[in-house]
Parts: C-alpha cells; sequence; structure tokens
C-alpha cells in the first residue's frame, strides 16, 4: 500500500512542477514583482496586477518585454472584459479543456473577440500575438467594431497596414487605444510585450489612461472630389484638458490663429464662430462676432442662428440649435435686451469688458452699472466699467418705459434665457443642462446628432449658400461617446458631405466652426493648416501644469 501511496504522490509532484512552468497566472503581486521598479510601464503594470488583470511568472519576475503571447492576452482581455465562462466545444484543435488558457480563449470565441476562422480553427496560443490581432481584439471587446466600416483612409503611418485589419486600426486610433511607434510606423505584424499590452487593456478600462491630444491624418473620397481630413484628437477624460474659447482681444479685435492660441498657453486650437471680415458691410460691425460666446460662465456675444456647443462644469459637450435672450428686472420693472456686445442699430443690448475700453456707440444713451447699481447716466460713447457693465438703448428703442425701466440708482437684474430660433421657450429639461455651461462657443450647422448625420441649416437660420450647398474647406468640432473631443479640418466639402465625413470619424455629435478663409487648425506649436486670414476667436486646447 505504501508504494501506491509513493507513487501517488510522485505523479503529483510532477504535475505540480509542469504547472509551475506555465505561462499563466500567479500569485505574484505587483509590490512582489522583481523586475518592474523603475520600468516606463511600472505604474500601468502595478494597476492591472492590483486588478487581478495580469499577474507575473512563479518565480516572482513580469517579463515587461517578453513578448506577449496569444493565449495570455486573450487571458488578459477575458479577464477585463469579465467575460462569463464558456459553454460550448472547443473552436481550436490545439486549445484542449485542460490547458490552463482554455477557459479566457474559449469564453473570448463565445464573446465575438476571436473568431476561429481567422485562424483557420488553430489558434497556436503560446505563440507571441501581433499588433494587429491585439487591435482587432481590443476593438471587439470594447463594442466598437460597427465603426470599422470606414470611408476614412488612415495615412499617418509609413508602413501599410492590411487591408483586413485597416478599419480597426483606425478605430482603435481613433479612441486613443493605441499609437503609433516613434519612427512613424504602427508595425502591424510586430510582436508587443506584456508592458505594452498591459497599457493598452487600461486604456480600454479607463480613458483617463490615454493619450492627452493626437494628431490623425486621413484620405477622403466625397461627391465633390478627394479630401485630406486632418483631426487634432484631444482626449478631454482626463483632468489636465481644459477646452475653451479664447479672443483675439476684444470682440472687435482680430489676429493670427498661431498667435491667439498661444496667448492662451494652448497646445491645440481651431478656427471659431463667424465674425464680419468684410470691409464693405453695412453697418460697419467689422471684426464682430455673429455668434455665440461664453468664457469663464460669462457671456460675451449672442446668437440669433446656428448650433452652440457648451462645456459644462463637469466636461461633458453640449450641442444645441438655441438662441439667447436677456430678460431682467429693475425693482420689480421687467426690463429686456437682446444683444450682447454687438454693434446694431436697433438694439437694447449690454456691453462689458469684452467689448473694449468703451461702448464705441455712435447714437443712444447708455446706463453705467457698477456693484449691480447704475451709477451714471450718458451718450452712446461711454467707458465700460471692468467690474460691471453698460445697458445701451439705442434711438428707435428709446420711449416712455425707458425712464422706469433705467435710471441712476437703479439695481438692474438679468438673467440669459435660451430660446429655439423660432424665438420659443427653449424645453426646460434641456434648458436645465445649460445651466452647467461655463463654455460656449457657437456657429453651425450641426453636422451630426447622437450618432446620426444630422444637417439641415435653413432650420438654424443659416442661408448663405456657403453654409447650405456649396463645396468649401471647412473647420468643424466632434465628439465621441467615450468623450474624445475633435478637431477637423477638411479640404472641399458640402456641409452634408463633411457631417457624413465627420461620423466617419467616430463621433456622436458634431457642428461646423467658421469655414473658408477662416479655417485653420494648430497643434503643437505650428500651423497644420494656416487660415488665409487674421481671425476673431478661437476653440482652443489647454494643458493645465
Amino acid at each position: 500500500m505504501g508504494y501506491w501511496i509513493r507513487q501517488v504522490f510522485l505523479l503529483l509532484l510532477i504535475i505540480s512542477v509542469a504547472l509551475a512552468t506555465l505561462p499563466g497566472p500567479s500569485s505574484a503581486s505587483g509590490a512582489a514583482l522583481s523586475d518592474v521598479a523603475g520600468h516606463w510601464a511600472e505604474p500601468y503594470i502595478t494597476r492591472m496586477v492590483r486588478m487581478e488583470l495580469i499577474s507575473g511568472y512563479p518565480d516572482g519576475r513580469f517579463g515587461p518585454d517578453d513578448p506577449v503571447t496569444r493565449e495570455q492576452f486573450a487571458t488578459i482581455l477575458c479577464k477585463a472584459a469579465k467575460l462569463p465562462d464558456p459553454k460550448g466545444p472547443p473552436a481550436f484543435s490545439d486549445v484542449s479543456p485542460e490547458r490552463w488558457s482554455y477557459r479566457y480563449i474559449q469564453s473570448a470565441v463565445e464573446a465575438g473577440i476571436i473568431h476561429p476562422e481567422d485562424y483557420d480553427f488553430k489558434f497556436n496560443p503560446d505563440e507571441p500575438i501581433t499588433r494587429i490581432e491585439i487591435v482587432v481584439m481590443l476593438v471587439r471587446a470594447a463594442g466598437l467594431e460597427k465603426e470599422t466600416a470606414k470611408r476614412a483612409q488612415l495615412t499617418i503611418f509609413k508602413d501599410p497596414i492590411p487591408d483586413w485589419g485597416r478599419g480597426y486600426v483606425t478605430v482603435a486610433v481613433n479612441h486613443g487605444l493605441v499609437t503609433g511607434r516613434p519612427d512613424g510606423t504602427f508595425g502591424a505584424y510586430a510582436s508587443t510585450t506584456r508592458a505594452e499590452a498591459s497599457v493598452i487593456v487600461l486604456r480600454m478600462l479607463d480613458p483617463k489612461v490615454r493619450p492627452a491630444y493626437w494628431y490623425e491624418e486621413y484620405k477622403y473620397q466625397a461627391n465633390s472630389g478627394m479630401n485630406t481630413l486632418r483631426v487634432v484628437r484631444i482626449n478631454f477624460n482626463r483632468d489636465e484638458i481644459e477646452i475653451k474659447p479664447a479672443l483675439a482681444g476684444t470682440v472687435r479685435d482680430v489676429a493670427p490663429l498661431k498667435e491667439i492660441a498661444e496667448k492662451s498657453g494652448a497646445v491645440a486650437a481651431i478656427n471659431g464662430t463667424y465674425f464680419s471680415c468684410y470691409p464693405d458691410k453695412n453697418p460697419p460691425d467689422l471684426w464682430e462676432p455673429y455668434n455665440t460666446l461664453m468664457i469663464d460662465g460669462e457671456w460675451i456675444h449672442f446668437t440669433y442662428q446656428g448650433t452652440t456647443l457648451g462645456i459644462t462644469r463637469d466636461k461633458q459637450i453640449l450641442m444645441a440649435p438655441i438662441r439667447m435672450h436677456i430678460d431682467g428686472y429693475n425693482y420689480g420693472v421687467p426690463w429686456e435686451a437682446w444683444s450682447m456686445n454687438h454693434t446694431s442699430p436697433n438694439i437694447i443690448g449690454i456691453f462689458n469688458k469684452y467689448r473694449g475700453a468703451t461702448t464705441a456707440m455712435t447714437d443712444g444713451i447708455t446706463f453705467t452699472v457698477k456693484d449691480g447699481r447704475i451709477v451714471s447716466r450718458g451718450g452712446p460713447d461711454v467707458p465700460i466699467p471692468e467690474d460691471g457693465y453698460v445697458i445701451f438703448v439705442s434711438n428707435s428703442c428709446i420711449n416712455e418705459w425707458t425712464d422706469r425701466m433705467f435710471y441712476v440708482g437703479g439695481r438692474p437684474e438679468y438673467v440669459v434665457n435660451l430660446r429655439t430660433h423660432d424665438d420659443k421657450p427653449y424645453p426646460p429639461e434641456e434648458a436645465a443642462k445649460w445651466k452647467n455651461v461655463v463654455h460656449a462657443i457657437g456657429a453651425g450647422p450641426r453636422l451630426v446628432a447622437n450618432g446620426r448625420v444630422s444637417v439641415n441649416p435653413l432650420r438654424e437660420n443659416i442661408t448663405e449658400d456657403k453654409q447650405t450647398i456649396l463645396a468649401a474647406n471647412r473647420g468643424a468640432v466632434g465628439v465621441t461617446q467615450d468623450n474624445i473631443v475633435m478637431f477637423v479640418l477638411c479640404t472641399r466639402m458640402t456641409p452634408q458631405e463633411f457631417g457624413e465625413a465627420m461620423l466617419d470619424l467616430g463621433s456622436y455629435n458634431a457642428m461646423q466652426m467658421d469655414s473658408g478663409g477662416s479655417s485653420g487648425l494648430y497643434f503643437q506649436g505650428k500651423y497644420i493648416v494656416q487660415p488665409g486670414r487674421n481671425i476673431s476667436n478661437a476653440l482652443v486646447v489647454i494643458e493645465k501644469k
């Protein structure tokens, strides 16, 4: 009897030693790994180990620079996606239920992450996995496969990407899941290290781990012709990234886009809202904006057309076809205004410090407000207090109510209410979302709404042929469902074509910015595209230190 006990014990010992040599999971913790300290991926590896999504070898090493195998990556991805146990028969002839990685590989197959036919039903589990294989699995695991049927051809990599994987690579780059190599190549058939695999999967799980910003370039065939799409992506999930409008100076100034960006300390910038840039315009409101602007919670300009992009305190992007109206009271007497920092002969409006040193008006009367009180009544051109504002009433708007609404000593209060473009109250549940907006910029038309192309300039009171039916170079801002913002310039498209392109680039919502000669894109200290003129304002990306 003792003989058989010794034989069983010996057999169990042999099995345990054999299992210890397999490259599967171990109990080594992040702190116990012997070869991770000081490695560039140390924080990512440590976090993945603590999440129990990857582990070291039985000897205490992690092997951060070792090539990751197919079965190892399938295991990491299966754990990250929290896939259920498999139920079907084995999908691969060389991955039996007795193999340590079977549960993970088979689960990935049943979840549609691994397609057995891609491997001719033989997985070769212990072979190093290529970068293109990783990208395909990753995009499927992230639920992004529907975005892979793209017309836009990514052209930023120096080396070719196989046709069958091009859509997956494009989507992975769009969402910041993978990047190219320092030499400008992608390396589709190169292996990936265990450290790189850890980072890639962590990016899928936590958007904050993805890069802060990056550049892409595409070839795109539209009916109007072949286009180059230039795209700067911004990871708005990251705490240090801020996106806001910036002015050339006052609302009556213009400057080069690069100068506006550098003055703001921006890493990226796209031209902003429409503005008056033609000397023969009448009335002469040269350089003034046409559409919405708000910076740091303070309204700078209003719009009566187009779409407005709003950025909330909690870093959400809103887009809506709205107009603004000022509703005020002065000791119970109602008053209203419909202009902010804009020159017009027939208005009641408000001028604040963004207008400049004075109101610069030629007719009408003004009421200067400081500390919430009207301190003086004056002519059309008066100084604007830094800590207050001026209420302006043009001659055509002066009537028997003027002195009841505005007088020295009065305490006017006002709120900016949102309305539709046909001047109806904005739906309360939608207006409530805008109460949290701290930055806003308007242009239009809307290009993509909730994942669908939605282009209707006339509905937004946009009537110029250039913005309704003609092909032109254009700029746009889009945002994906995972809060990746994109600044995009096209070469020559109609608004409808541009909407289709923005959807193709992954936009869930998108709107056009100013176009034509104003279109420009700045990134990391230089122009990607230089505007054909100086501009009034821009939307900038600031990386806070």
